[in-house]
Order: structure tokens, then C-alpha cells, then sequence
């Protein structure tokens, strides 16, 4: 099982690579995401920081004027699960006391485990 795990880790850090070296960035981050997953290495959920950075420069958050605006966002960016989203959604301004209730959203749609929720929080 072991041996099955790092296969897995070194399978998605190679796609990771292969789609960096094409400027392929939401595909290296879904990739990094899938080795996070496997492996919870500090330094994998520091590539996916790093790639997520480039990623939601390009993919930003839609403009909102209310917190009630900014929670529809949010919830229906969640709802999508798509780690471009979930980037998004973390790079924004948090309105008062939402931020702590990130975690329980992303539970309740089934969001899969992500470092940068970890690091939004903290």
C-alpha cells in the first residue's frame, strides 16, 4: 500500500511538472492538489500556494457590494468544487465573522481536503 501511495505522489508531482513546463498552471495545480492529497507534504501544499498565486491571478473573484452578495459568491464558488474557484474564493476580502465558517461550508458541499484553506484560516 505504501509503494501504491508514493507511485500516486510521483505520478501527479511529474504531471505537475509536465503541465508547468507548458505554462499549463490550473492543470499543474490540480495536480498538486491530487500529490497534497496523497502524501500532506509541507512542501507540496508550499507548490500549491505557489501555483494557486499564478492561477487566481487570472481566475479573480467576481465583484460583489454586499456581504450577502459575497456569501451567494462564495457558497455558489464552493458548490462548483473546482480548486480554481476555492482559490478565488480564499484570495478575496473576508467580511467579519465568515471567515471562520469557510471550513464548515467546504465540509458540508464535499469539498475535498486543500491546503490553502489550512492557510486562509490561520
Amino acid at each position: 500500500m505504501l509503494a501504491r501511495m508514493a507511485d500516486d505522489l510521483l505520478l501527479s508531482l511529474e504531471a505537475a511538472r509536465s503541465a508547468l513546463d507548458q505554462k499549463e498552471h490550473a492543470v499543474a495545480l490540480r495536480a498538486l492538489l491530487e500529490a497534497w492529497r496523497a502524501h500532506r507534504s509541507p512542501r507540496v501544499a508550499d507548490l500549491v500556494d505557489r501555483v494557486s498565486a499564478v492561477v487566481t491571478a487570472s481566475h479573480p473573484f467576481p465583484k460583489t457590494r454586499s456581504v450577502k452578495e459575497s456569501t451567494a459568491a462564495v457558497l455558489a464558488g464552493l458548490k462548483k468544487k473546482d480548486p480554481l474557484e476555492l482559490g478565488a474564493i480564499l484570495a478575496q476580502p473576508w467580511p467579519g465573522k465568515w471567515q471562520g465558517r469557510l471550513a464548515g461550508a467546504r465540509r458540508r458541499l464535499g469539498q475535498p481536503a486543500d491546503p490553502r484553506v489550512a492557510l486562509a484560516l490561520a
